[in-house]
């Protein structure tokens, strides 16, 4: 650094005595350097100024950069916020948010630049300018597009809006052409206003038409697509080529199921009758009818004339109208008419039974009638007539075999009657058809009945009784003709009957047509149309079946699938109505059996009821009242209460639904309450049912190898003795249902294995029952199938006696030889040391019975009052312990059961 010189005094201090010291004087050495500093100071302190300047520079830079980068987000948000982004805005709201959003970019830029120096804020709008006025131009372009859409939007919508107007009146040809040219105006409009080319004008207005006749065209198919298709050909010039693609295949499937619909419908209408008849016609269709008579057969007074009974004697007039008619000559009250008094009747009611073109025609249905009202009111089952309606097996057999009072020769047996082998007599007995046999139509008529119930017993076993039950009526009475024609059931329809419904039935059957050279191919027919509820009752059907009629009808319908849908949608709507029918049909008898039940006869119910319940069930009223009134009680058939107790044990379910109002001439009035109860336990609670199900039909299987190995089986057999057989298989196994119910009711509980074991031994303990001979002695009586043969002896059970004749007696039936030796050596050895002595044969015997018919022990000699009454006390006992449980029907008196005199301690009768 420079130093300021400074006097020095002394010599030797002096710059020139010093040889460290330079005396030559400097520009430096005089303060140049000072200044140069000073100068350099001044250059400092002026590039420290522009380095405090630049930094000041770079520091506004950054912070307007960050302005500027907050007002981009502030300013994307106002554009594309999902929720309030202008740019996210469409059509009115666009428009309407669009001098908001200027503001909203106003306010971003202020509040941005608000906290920004002078300096800063003049970079932040050179910065923000050009992006500014692209937000502005962005939202003023969004602003222009929102209006366009918005104008197109709102032309469609109008357009749209009377397109809606035309579909609503579619029905209105004027008001559905009124909305559509709207509508065309509105996207003509459009065009004027989107510049369109005439061309394009035009376009847009057909596709608007041809769209509105396309939904208008679906809208009408909703209802009626047959409608819906002769529209869319009406309107075809104003259907563009791609809508009249997209219509026919949219029309396609409702168009096949309504042309099926209709098909079916027409077929149906056209072939059957909706009004019911049966209860004023005997037969819809007789010959020569013009008028149906209009007075209900089935409340006709009933007038005693001498021995016979009098309800629709008639009489048929001219009355000037062409038309024989045909008029009551009973009067209402009762009262038999003369002629002249019928007509005045007939002027003043207008009441007649038909009217016909000629006398003939009219005295022919006369006779007809008559002869159903005969068998009405005698209990017969009805008569079958060319055009009655099938009602039941009887109908359709009787029909088709016809009946024959002599003998003829088919296929292998001769047959009479209904084309039987056998004939029913009035007691019950059946005897083979032999050369130069006659036989009566009531005879014939029986035999026929026995064998119904018998077919149809097999049939319930053979498929199940709960698909027999599932088959309505008519579809019963063709199953059993076909098994009555055949001798047996043939298997396709045997598994049509498991596996499938009525159309399944009926194609079956209707596979039969051409065997045996086709024979009987319009019966197999006829027998189909009835599964399917087809009433054959139109003229004309005895030689035209239904079947071939709906074929020929079908062979119209070009399209194969409208065909095949016609066909299904013909059986359908046939077992719809045949169910909705059979629905009726059961609540009506119901409430008839409700009315007969109350005391009333069928002439007290309300007309309506008994047209309802139908003829068939009117006539088994009458018949059930004249056997109650007779004093008589209905007897139960006892395959047919077993087919019920196997029913109800197997499938509770199905059992709780059938009409147990159907088997009310089969099964007696016990059995019926029996079974009723039954049914209520099924509703009530099934998982209990099946459970006590479950025990009857394992003590049936338990019994069936003890049945079978005395002689109790159908293994191996046909013809009657499978019927017989069959028939004593429910014997006994009702009675042994009776016997267990006996046990529930006595020990509150179901019997174990080996209480059903002691039950079974008791009901196969051989009995010998007698009659009393014609003039003295008597003769032992067997039932049917029990016969030992030529030389075999006949074997009667226990069990048998619900079954033997009136006055019989009944004898336990052991032998000494039957007993097994062990258990014959205990006894003997017991009564040994009871008697002192040995005992004989017949006292062994007398102890054997003790321990299987499970009573306490007897004695061997009790108190004597007379023979006969030793002999009824000892057998008595046994018997007695036999029939507990057996139905009420065969329960009587010890006493009265046992009427041999003879000392039983004396002799062996065995």
């Amino acid at each position: 650094m420079p130093r300021v010189p400074e006097y020095q005094p002394s010599v030797e201090l002096r710059p020139e005595f010093r040889q460290d010291v330079d005396v030559r004087a400097t520009p430096e050495s005089f303060g140049a350097d000072i200044g140069k500093g000073l100068e350099a100071l001044g250059k400092g302190g002026e590039s420290l100024a522009d380095s405090f300047a630049k930094v000041q520079a770079l520091e506004d830079e950054t912070i307007v950069r960050q302005a500027r980068n907050g007002y981009l987000r502030e300013k994307d948000a106002l554009q594309y916020d999902p929720e309030k982004g202008y740019l996210q805005k469409a059509g009115q709201t666009a428009m309407d948010a669009f001098p908001q959003y200027l503001s909203d970019l106003d306010t971003v830029r202020k509040d941005t630049a608000s906290k920004l120096t002078p300096q800063q804020r003049r970079m932040f709008d050179r910065v923000v300018d050009p992006l500014d006025a692209d937000a502005r131009r962005t939202g003023l372009i969004h602003k222009g597009n929102a209006l366009k859409s918005f104008v197109v939007e709102e032309a469609q919508s109008g357009a749209e809006s009377f397109k809606n107007q035309a579909l609503l009146h579619y029905q209105d040809a004027a008001l559905w052409q009124k909305y559509t040219a709207a509508g065309q105006i509105e996207v003509r409009a459009l065009g004027d206003k989107l510049g369109w080319s005439p061309e394009k004008r035009k376009e847009e207005e057909q596709k608007f038409v041809s769209d509105t006749v396309k939904q208008t065209a679906l809208r009408i198919a909703q209802s009626d697509p047959l409608a819906a298709e002769k529209y869319m050909k009406d309107k075809a010039d104003h259907l563009t080529a791609a809508d009249t693609y997209s219509l026919e295949q949219g029309l396609k499937v409702p168009l096949k199921e309504a042309q099926s619909q209709r098909a079916a419908s027409d077929f149906i209408a056209g072939r059957t009758s909706a009004t019911p008849t049966d209860a004023f016609m005997a037969d819809p269709s007789p010959a020569g009818l013009m008028d149906r008579g209009n007075i209900d057969l089935t409340k006709r007074p009933r007038v005693q004339n001498g021995k016979d009974i009098s309800t629709v004697r008639s009489a048929s007039f001219d009355f000037g109208d062409g038309k024989e008619t045909l008029i009551p000559t009973v009067s209402d009250d009762g009262k038999l008419l003369s002629n002249d008094e019928a007509v005045a009747q007939f002027k003043k009611t207008g009441k007649h039974l038909g009217k016909f073109e000629t006398p003939d025609q009219a005295s022919a249905y006369a006779k007809t009638l008559h002869e159903q009202q005969e068998q009405m009111y005698a209990g017969k089952a009805p008569a079958a007539s060319p055009g009655r309606p099938i009602a039941s097996a009887y109908d359709m057999i009787s029909r088709f075999e016809g009946f024959k009072t002599a003998p003829y020769w088919d296929v292998n047996h001769l047959r009479v009657g209904f084309g039987s082998d056998t004939i029913t007599r009035e007691d019950g007995s059946v005897a083979e058809v032999k050369p130069g046999m006659t036989v009566t139509q009531a005879d014939a008529t029986r035999d026929l009945q026995r064998r119904i119930v018998s077919t149809q017993g097999k049939i319930a076993g053979t498929v199940g009784q709960d698909k027999w039950d599932g088959l309505s009526a008519p579809a019963k009475a063709a199953v059993s003709s076909v098994a009555y024609n055949y001798g047996t059931l043939p298997q396709s329809v045997t598994d049509a009957i498991r596996t499938g419904g009525p159309a399944e039935i009926a194609n079956a059957i209707r596979g039969l047509q051409d065997q045996n050279d086709g024979v009987n191919k319009k019966r197999r027919n006829q027998e189909a149309d009835a599964v399917l509820g087809i009433n054959m009752t139109a003229a004309g059907r005895d030689t035209q079946s239904f079947f071939t009629d709906m074929e020929s009808y079908l062979s119209t319908i070009k399209d194969p699938q409208v065909q095949e849908l016609t066909r299904k949608r013909i059986n359908a709507m046939l077992e719809t109505q045949h169910k909705a029918q059979e629905a009726n049909e059961r609540q009506a008898k119901a409430t008839l059996w409700q009315y007969i039940d109350q005391g009333k006869t069928p002439d007290q119910i309300p007309m309506e009821v008994r047209q309802a319940a139908g003829m068939a069930a009117v006539s088994s009223a009458w018949s059930y009242m004249d056997t109650v009134q007779k004093g008589r009680e209905i007897k139960s058939d006892e395959e047919m209460l077993y087919g019920m107790r196997k029913a109800a044990a197997q499938d509770p379910e199905f059992f709780s639904k059938i009409d147990l109002n159907d088997y009310r001439h089969v099964l007696s009035r016990a059995d019926i309450k029996e079974l009723t109860g039954l049914q209520t336990s099924a509703l009530a609670d099934q998982r209990k049912a099946r459970e006590a199900g479950l025990e009857l039909t394992s003590a049936f299987s338990q019994a069936e190898q003890q049945l079978a190995a005395v002689g109790i089986s159908t293994a191996g057999k046909k013809g009657s003795q499978l019927d017989e057989a069959n028939k004593r298989v429910a014997q006994f196994n009702n009675a042994l249902s009776a016997q267990m119910d006996e046990f529930k009711r006595a020990n509150n509980k179901a019997p174990t294995q080996p209480e059903i074991q002691s039950m079974i031994n008791r009901l196969l303990l051989p009995v010998v029952v007698k009659t009393p001979g014609t003039l003295w002695g008597s003769n032992t009586w067997a039932p049917p199938g029990a016969s030992g043969g030529l030389f075999g002896s006949t074997k009667t059970f226990a069990f048998d006696a619900a079954s033997r004749p009136d006055n019989a007696t009944v004898d336990v039936g052991v032998k000494y030889a039957d007993i097994p030796i062990d258990l014959r050596r205990g006894i003997a050895g017991d009564l040994e040391r009871e008697l002192g002595r040995k005992p004989s044969d017949w006292e062994v015997v007398h102890r054997y019975d003790d321990f299987v018919l499970n009573r306490g022990l007897t004695p061997i000699r009790p108190p004597d009052h007379g023979p006969v009454d030793r002999t009824a006390r000892t057998v008595a006992d046994g018997v007695a312990q036999v029939v507990v449980g057996l139905p009420a029907r065969v329960i009587v008196g010890a006493m009265d059961l046992f009427k041999d005199s003879g000392d039983r301690n004396d002799t062996d009768p065995r």
